[in-house]
């Protein structure tokens, strides 16, 4: 039988024979519809925590501060401040920003309970170089303008040793821009912070959920009880008249020059890589989780289209005696296997950005509790990504009905 004449000839079959038995037992579609989506939908969530817990890796500070194209961090332990003067004498004569950063985690709740706290990621900066920073990207407000609903400068804030800053987005759903004075913990203390208002960004760019907080580094430091501690040293090298590759070579070779012995010296993409590397285990237990999914839906199909083949016997001989041969009969129970993935994967795919968002948030969890900061993660499906899942989904059918369609061809 010509190609055409075939798929016409099965696509006729599906209509009249297998929508007809999915609309008679509708129930039992349903649930193994339902199965394919449940599979996939948890395949694709985990895929996209997946790769959060990955891309998470990239400073939370990027938002604040822009890219930065190089980080100094110490072997052990933190960097000192004689570490800092030294960086800042080794870059005199680069084009370079130097914003030093000390991270630590303040949590907010109406209890001492853990449980009931939410946390966020609170990040002591320079503010002073990162507001000439943040000029020279051409930012309309630094922080040196009026940022809050009272007359605050930077002079301000750096006298009151309490002041943080935030996305207005954040400030608003915690209402702090209607009551500025917020109780958090930060460790062990209990500490009563004021908002100051919400903090410029590189190149004016838009809120974006982020739940980063900011304060003075030294403030922080004091917060904390780590007075002359940083944890890293983030270096931003504006691309002046197209020379940013060549300034970072050059602040490589000096600060290389000045390595004590303990600093560590890692561009962005190798900060990624360190991230990927830390994260390697939890990302390979999600990926295990997700594969199971489709393991079990696939067992299940199987099942189920197995116990199937004994139920529509008659339906099978009918279609035999009708000059249906064995070879379009294997076909018709294939192409029923492949919709029912496509059916069941395109659901799973409409569940999964629902489903993606509670995953992404326990895996940012674990990765803050296990490994390193990070600040709140999107969900965002890259090109060909759902399309990849709705695939699997439709192969993963085919295979679980591969055995049943042969079976049923011999009938």
């Amino acid at each position: 039988m010509p190609l055409q004449e075939l798929v016409w000839l099965t696509i006729s079959l599906l209509r009249r024979v297998v929508l007809r038995h999915w609309v008679k037992h509708w129930l039992k579609t349903l649930a193994l519809i339902s199965v394919v989506a449940i599979g996939t939908c948890v395949y694709l969530s985990i895929s996209l925590a997946n790769r959060a817990a990955t891309s998470s890796f990239e400073s939370f500070t990027e938002s604040i501060s822009g890219r930065s194209q190089l980080v100094v961090s110490a072997s052990t332990g933190s960097l000192k401040t004689d570490d800092l003067i030294a960086l800042r004498r080794a870059l005199a004569d680069t084009e370079a920003f130097l914003i030093p950063i000390i991270e630590t985690v303040a949590a907010r709740g109406q209890s001492e309970s853990l449980e009931n706290r939410s946390y966020f990621p609170l990040v002591g900066v320079d503010l002073l170089a990162l507001s000439n920073l943040l000029a020279r990207y051409q930012t309309n407000s630094t922080y040196w303008n009026a940022n809050s609903q009272s007359d605050q400068t930077i002079w301000d804030t750096l006298r009151s040793p309490n002041a943080f800053f935030s996305e207005r987005l954040i400030a608003q759903t915690e209402s702090w821009d209607k009551s500025p004075e917020v109780t958090f913990f930060v460790g062990e203390r209990r500490v009563e912070l004021t908002w100051a208002g919400s903090y410029p960004k590189p190149g004016n760019q838009p809120d974006r959920g982020s739940s980063s907080l900011v304060m003075d580094w030294e403030d922080l430091a004091a917060l904390t009880g780590r007075q002359g501690e940083i944890d890293r040293v983030d270096i931003v090298v504006p691309n002046t008249s197209g020379q940013q590759k060549t300034w970072t070579e050059q602040a490589i070779s000096h600060i290389n020059n000045a390595n004590p012995g303990h600093w560590i010296v890692e561009s962005h993409q190798d900060r990624q890589r360190t991230g990927s590397t830390m994260s390697l285990a939890l990302r390979m237990n999600l990926r295990a989780l997700s594969y199971l999914a489709l393991a079990v839906a696939l067992i299940l199909v199987f099942q189920a289209l197995e116990t199937a083949v004994t139920r529509r016997h008659k339906e099978i001989a009918t279609l035999r005696a009708l000059g249906v041969s064995p070879r379009q009969t294997r076909i018709l129970w294939l192409a029923e296997s492949a919709l029912l993935g496509g059916v069941g994967g395109a659901l799973g795919i409409a569940l999964s950005s629902l489903v993606a968002r509670f995953a992404i948030g326990a895996v940012s969890e674990t990765v803050n509790l296990l490994y390193y900061f990070t600040d709140n993660a999107t969900v965002s499906f890259l090109p060909g990504e759902a399309f990849a899942a709705w695939g699997l989904s439709i192969v993963c059918c085919f295979a679980a009905g591969w055995h049943p369609a042969t079976e049923a061809s011999r009938n």
